[in-house]
């Protein structure tokens, strides 16, 4: 399996602007329309307006890529109600190296690998410090 490169999102001229297609955009190379009909197909959904972690791994599963869990840092809990902010997430985890980290935090995919960040709303691979990263989240 080759490597995989963090690129820019991709919305191409059929623009799909939520943010499930625009991680798999960011990671496959494909348009985000091309990776909402890859959602799409996948799921047997009329329309791509959210996605589940399933439809994610689906996808990306059909490009060959394999999602993995990771285990959360010592003492810290991956929750709606309890769980810690990406900013947390970022502090604990400084060894990240070249792994891309697929993220879900205040109900958005979000990329990161090393100190760099992109997703839907960003678009460009943009530093984990920049001010359209929300980090509160």
């Amino acid at each position: 399996m080759a490597k995989l490169k963090l690129r820019n999102v991709d919305h191409g001229k059929d623009k799909n602007r939520y943010c499930g297609p625009s991680a798999i955009s960011a990671v496959t190379g494909l348009t985000s329309g091309e990776a909402a009909r890859l959602i799409r197909k996948q799921s047997g959904k009329r329309s791509v307006k959210g996605t589940s972690t399933p439809d994610i791994r689906r996808a990306l599963k059909a490009c060959n890529i394999e999602m993995h869990a990771v285990p959360s840092p010592e003492g810290t809990r991956f929750g709606r109600r309890d769980g810690i902010t990406l900013a947390r997430w970022l502090k604990l985890t400084r060894s990240r190296g070249s792994k891309i980290f697929l993220i879900v935090a205040g109900w958005h995919w979000q990329l990161v690998s090393g100190r760099r960040y992109v997703c839907g709303i960003t678009g460009d691979i943009v530093s984990i410090r920049d001010k359209k990263v929300k980090r509160r989240a």
